[in-house]
């Protein structure tokens, strides 16, 4: 039984390498569509032999790249599809092992779910979200079988951070998004509400992946930051000319929100460490005392999520 094993893994692996350059595209889009689903149907019937992580990586090389928005609308399909076939199972058994070598790949699947989610294709949108459904959920989450892509976006978020909490690698990937991007507000706010993130690390390890020297250098930054832009706000009797707007969506404003949403996050993290140093204590306090003062001068600026002790 076992040499029988080994003689269908040996040929799933050279059909593999048949599919391989034709997923690449070496024949054209049209049957780059058509491999990168049968790579997925071969990856999931070998996720446990020897060769599965040279899969993975071939794999999650081809989704992220054909999940861009440059690409042509039957590579991006093609994704969805792949991910519906294999998806669930390549993130946890990558969370199963617990190996942050591995992590780089789910957060790869992470990555270009979010591109397929918010893509401008509706219906590339729509498969996206069904890849998402099958996500297993928590008792907190929509329990539709067919989700929006709206809700898929909340699923997916609320999936990875409670399945790979324990991910040092994950978990400083999720600060970096946050911080990075002034797009993320539409993402975090509207459709994950940041409330997921600080619930999963009041209930879950991610605690445990953070040195107090990261939070306090970050904070520190934030601290710095928040107090530049409060001197760079107009007064509170300009509000709602220029600056904020009519509805708070310019550039500006969201940059202002993200800076707020990214130093809530921290507060957050430090009162969860429980760091002693007075030193950090008075900055922490000062930090606090300058965002509920920006975020005091506009309803649609976000407030502190969490209640402090």
């Amino acid at each position: 039984m076992q040499h029988d094993n080994l003689s269908i893994s040996d040929d799933f692996h050279h059909l593999w390498q048949i599919l391989l350059p034709l997923a690449r595209g070496v024949k054209g889009s049209t049957m780059a569509a058509t491999a990168v689903p049968a790579l997925a149907v071969i990856l999931k019937r070998n996720l446990d032999c020897e060769k599965s992580r040279h899969y993975i990586s071939d794999w999650c090389s081809l989704i992220q790249e054909y999940s861009s928005a440059t690409n042509v609308e039957d590579l991006r399909l093609a994704v969805t599809k792949s991910l519906q076939i294999v998806g669930c199972d390549v993130l946890q058994a990558i969370a199963n092992s617990q190996d942050e070598q591995l992590v780089q790949y789910a957060i790869n699947i992470f990555q270009c779910s979010m591109c397929l989610l918010q893509d401008e294709v509706y219906e590339i949108r729509m498969e996206g979200a069904q890849f998402t459904s099958l996500l297993p959920r928590t008792a907190s989450c929509i329990q539709y079988s067919s989700l929006h892509s709206n809700v898929g976006l909340q699923l997916l978020f609320v999936y990875m951070f409670h399945t790979y909490q324990w991910s040092c690698v994950f978990v400083m990937y999720i600060l970096d998004y946050m911080q990075g991007k002034v797009s993320v507000v539409d993402v975090i706010e509207k459709h994950i509400k940041a409330r997921v993130v600080l619930d999963v690390i009041n209930k879950g390890r991610v605690m445990e992946c953070l040195e107090d020297s990261l939070v306090i250098s970050r904070l520190s930054s934030c601290c710095e930051m928040l107090t530049k832009t409060e001197d760079l706000l107009p007064k509170q009797s300009e509000i709602g000319h220029g600056f904020y707007g009519i509805l708070g969506s310019n550039k500006p404003f969201l940059a202002v929100y993200r800076l707020l949403l990214y130093t809530n996050l921290l507060i957050h993290l430090a009162d969860n460490l429980g760091i002693a140093s007075e030193d950090f204590s008075e900055q922490l306090q000062m930090t606090i005392y300058i965002f509920n003062k920006i975020s005091s001068l506009n309803p649609l600026l976000p407030n502190l999520y969490m209640e402090r002790s």
